[in-house]
């Protein structure tokens, strides 16, 4: 089937996002994953909702950010049949929620759930407050920061530079309407969920050459050519090659003046030492190496 005009439209059922087609002849689509994942059940591909019929299912081509995306979908009619015959307790709510407020909605004004309070507004929002957001949603939600940050991205066709203003706005508000129904729950918030939106904090503020330096780092250290340490949860650093493999063709080069004054101020990866002998597993001796800790070592605190 030919692309979306329109792209996805995300609508939120409690904490699941479940995007939206709207095809040419102005019917709706609904993504099948998502509406799989939603109601708590394992995604298996098409087999999930092989028991559809066949003319109420269908594979629709979307442009996504980095590229043209081919989805198992359900029709209305579809989506009333694997509803009808599911077990999943979220089912009879999730088909409340279709019939009394989604779908009068969509055939009414073409969206649902974009308007909002002015309290709500988001203003000119850029990416970084737009991460902010998502990192209170998924602490309140008590779910990925980054997952969620990746549906938005996909949904709203964002990118990591050059989005236009009303995009941001519009994905700003979408969070900021999850937040606020969540709140409005009486949802609690663990400690951990506490620590875990701390954490982002801390890896929101790094200083974007930082950031950069990190992204090209794990790009280039794929085959483990660069990181010395046999400890799974650490990685060691000889600056000198890492400084040299960042002026390959595309990438941003780093002396090693400027990482010994980059890396020290790291969050997501935070310094161990700067500098310990490591007995190498690339050269099989011993090299003095900076040494930091993986960004998954949630232990690492108590070790330094």
């Amino acid at each position: 089937m030919s692309p979306s005009p329109r792209g996805l439209m995300p609508l939120a059922f409690e904490e699941s996002l479940v995007r939206v087609i709207p095809d040419q002849n102005g019917e709706s689509l609904f993504v099948a994953k998502d509406v799989a994942l939603a109601l708590d059940y394992e995604w298996k591909g098409s087999s999930t909702i092989g028991h559809v019929p066949e003319e109420w299912r269908g594979v629709y081509s979307v442009q996504t950010p980095s590229a043209m995306q081919e989805m198992l979908t359900l029709t209305e009619q579809g989506l009333y049949f694997f509803l009808g015959r599911s077990d999943k307790p979220k089912a009879l709510p999730f088909q409340k929620w279709l019939a009394g407020e989604v779908l009068p909605a969509l055939r009414k004004t073409g969206s649902y759930g974009q308007t909002a309070q002015p309290v709500m507004t988001p203003g000119n929002a850029s990416l970084a407050e737009l991460r902010r957001l998502v990192a209170l949603w998924a602490m309140l939600a008590n779910m990925p920061s980054q997952s969620l940050l990746d549906q938005l991205f996909s949904m709203f066709g964002l990118r990591e530079e050059a989005n236009d203003q009303q995009t941001l706005n519009a994905a700003a508000l979408h969070v900021l309407h999850q937040n606020n129904q969540l709140l409005a729950q009486g949802r609690k918030v663990g400690e951990q969920a506490v620590a875990r939106y701390q954490r982002e904090m801390q890896i929101l503020a790094e200083p974007p050459m930082l950031k950069l330096f990190w992204q090209q780092f794990h790009t280039l250290n794929t085959e483990g050519k660069l990181n010395h340490s046999r400890n799974p949860e650490l990685i060691a650093l000889r600056l000198a090659e890492v400084a040299l493999a960042s002026k390959a063709p595309g990438l941003c080069p780093f002396t090693v003046t400027e990482l010994r004054r980059l890396l020290p101020q790291g969050s997501s990866h935070r310094l161990m030492a700067a500098s310990k002998e490591v007995n190498s597993a690339l050269l099989g001796k011993t090299v003095r190496c900076m040494v930091f800790f993986q960004p998954q070592n949630e232990s690492g605190a108590s070790h330094e």
